[in-house]
């Protein structure tokens, strides 16, 4: 493999790490801002409506499990009921042994719990606030705590909670709520504000992740209302995971044409328009509000610090936000989707909510349009391949195999030129040799026996074509696999001990982490890195093994194809997500096939020769 194959393949392992790392991302926000909605700071002064919006206290993992936890364990109904005042705060009760252990904590004597098929929401009564949301289907990342299955809360705060209400800037977060029943799924909330009647509820069905908001009173007759999520969205994945760096918290606003994606540190924003939804997205998961209205409004948002002494990273940030408008008929109606970042149930809403999920870089050939359909292809071909096989890890191997399929004509093409201009060496360095002292001769004799040889010198130079044609799946394969919640806590039988090929491989879990210079270390045993890189060794090796060479430029060249790229593979690839290393593994074993055979071919066709002279 010559220099600028070398340089190519470097090229394409760098900028995917490069583009998905948080300094990636900081850079191309630095110096390539996208186009987006205009936002304008402003400060909380007075009882403007964003000084409704406070900024969240810091999510705490031990919140899903410890007794820090928003709701008390509650038995299990079909329709809500207020939650008993927990006179022993250690009384445990299960939702279902078989499927998700409730958190066990004291409940306040006024708490409703709401539960449906797919959701299990806690409503506090000052406020009638959603002071937790748990997503029955989906349970926390087995490092968080081994052994039991707890579904993934998505509320941070239970202090500030979803769907807070203020009425002309005024809060009714401290409000008394009295739960007013059941009827059809719609939970009614009514309080008394200066001697008139609000009413707040919430309607959930069995089969959907979105929870109906509606605020009515008389009060609203000419006004603004507020909905407030002053907490922002929990982490369902455990803190020391790989995938955080990669997929942080992100805060999107789309008004009309224009999305904003915000992953990075601000003071307090106002944003004025009509907007069809705010969210606020973790590594799989989304709350969103869509208001059922289209008209003009603000939108107040705040990003917090988690970890105070921690830089203003990425993976360092939570947002909070909250949308002001002007009530219609004396009632503020919102969409509410609390539920995973799933294609297929986001594209259903037919709101464009599964914009959010993949990104892409407008600077780079305006790659946010294109990109994300990319990654979205990709997907779309791993589930109908799942749908058949039930394994994911089989389903990125057959992609692997079709992308194989698709690039075959230009790489043995490219494979045939260099095994003729491998087998060519010895006469090419023997006439090197001779007019080493006379470069135009040199010149010449080499394009003459190139010509009898019937070889294209640039041929080889076409093995680049099928690399760069293969890099934005290769890179959308690595969104799949870091963003997908599909994948999320998906194995494969191909390799039993990974259980998740959205995270790295463990094969075993150290009981400390060994330091690694730019990365954060290695806590775990992987085998397929390991297996990837002495594979690409063979593959460098069988591709150059007759080329001897005096020149000690191409000897360098041939060193580090040989050694030092499968070493760099191999620390790059230690911590990426299993998936994208079982993709990589499985292409070099496809790669070293057709190179077998190329060789085999190319040896055949000497021999002939050979008998024919």
């Amino acid at each position: 493999m010559n220099k600028d194959k070398i340089a190519m393949f470097a090229l394409i392992i760098a900028t995917l790490l490069f583009f998905q790392s948080p300094m990636g991302d900081s850079m191309v926000a630095k110096f390539f801002p996208a186009k987006n909605v205009p936002v304008a700071d402003s400060t909380a002064t007075g009882d403007k409506p964003e000084a409704l919006l406070q900024k969240p206290a810091a999510p705490v993992p031990s919140k899903l499990t410890g007794e820090d936890s928003p709701i008390a364990a509650a038995t299990p109904v079909s329709s809500p009921v207020a939650a008993p005042a927990a006179k022993d705060s250690t009384d445990t009760t299960k939702i279902d042994s078989t499927v998700a252990v409730a958190p066990v904590v004291p409940a306040k004597p006024d708490t409703t719990i709401i539960e449906t098929n797919r959701l299990r929401l806690a409503v506090a009564g000052d406020g009638a606030r959603i002071i937790s949301v748990q997503l029955k289907e989906f349970f926390v990342a087995k490092e968080m705590k081994q052994g039991d299955k707890i579904p993934v809360e998505l509320v941070a705060d239970p202090s500030s909670g979803y769907a807070g209400s203020a009425i002309n800037s005024q809060s009714l977060n401290k409000q008394i709520f009295a739960y007013s029943g059941n009827k059809d799924g719609r939970h009614t909330f009514t309080t008394m504000v200066n001697g008139v009647e609000v009413k707040k509820s919430f309607v959930v069905s069995d089969s959907s992740w979105i929870v109906k908001y509606e605020l009515e009173s008389t009060l609203l007759n000419g006004t603004n209302s507020t909905i407030l999520f002053s907490s922002g969205i929990n982490e369902s994945e455990s803190a020391n995971n790989w995938g955080l760096a990669r997929s942080p918290r992100l805060l999107s606003i789309k008004s009309g044409k224009d999305l904003e994606k915000i992953n990075k540190k601000f003071d307090r924003k106002s944003v004025s328009g009509r907007f069809d939804w705010i969210a606020m997205n973790s590594g799989y998961f989304m709350v969103a509000a869509m208001p059922s209205a289209l008209q003009d409004g603000t939108v107040e948002a705040l990003a917090t610090k988690i970890t105070p002494e921690e830089k203003d990273k990425a993976g360092n940030l939570i947002y909070s936000f909250a949308h002001t408008s002007a009530s219609v008929n004396g009632k503020a109606n919102y969409d509410i989707y609390v539920g995973p970042s799933q294609l297929k149930d986001l594209k259903e809403l037919k709101a464009g909510l599964e914009k959010t999920v993949f990104s892409g870089w407008a600077w780079f050939f305006g790659a946010n349009h294109w990109f994300p359909k990319i990654s979205e292809f990709t997907l779309w071909l791993m589930n109908i391949f799942f749908a058949i096989f039930k394994d994911y890890g089989i389903a990125i191997i057959l992609i692997t195999i079709i992308l194989r399929l698709v690039t075959y004509p230009l790489t043995q093409s490219s494979m045939k030129s260099m095994a003729k201009m491998r087998d060519m060496q010895p006469k090419l360095q023997a006439i090197q040799s001779k007019y080493k002292n006379n470069p135009q001769m040199l010149q010449a004799k080499m394009i003459e026996m190139y010509r009898e040889e019937g070889v294209n010198p640039l041929a080889s130079l076409g093995g680049c074509i099928p690399m760069l044609l293969q890099m934005p799946i290769m890179i959308a394969v690595y969104n799949v696999v870091s963003k997908a919640v599909e994948l999320r806590a998906q194995g494969t039988v191909l390799v039993p001990w990974i259980t998740d090929l959205s995270q790295k491989e463990a094969l075993v879990h150290l009981p400390f982490t060994i330091p690694i210079p730019f990365t954060q270390g290695w806590d775990t045993v992987a085998i397929l890195p390991l297996i990837m890189a002495v594979l690409m060794f063979f593959q460098s090796k069988m591709s150059m093994a007759k080329i001897t060479t005096d020149d000690p430029n191409q000897r360098m060249n041939q060193l580090m194809m040989l050694y030092m790229m499968p070493i760099m593979m191999f620390f790059m690839f230690y911590n990426m997500p299993a998936g994208l290393t079982v993709y990589f593994t499985f292409s070099s074993i496809l790669q070293i096939i057709q190179q077998f055979f190329v060789d085999r071919s190319s040896a055949k066709k000497a021999s002939s020769v050979t008998v024919v002279k």
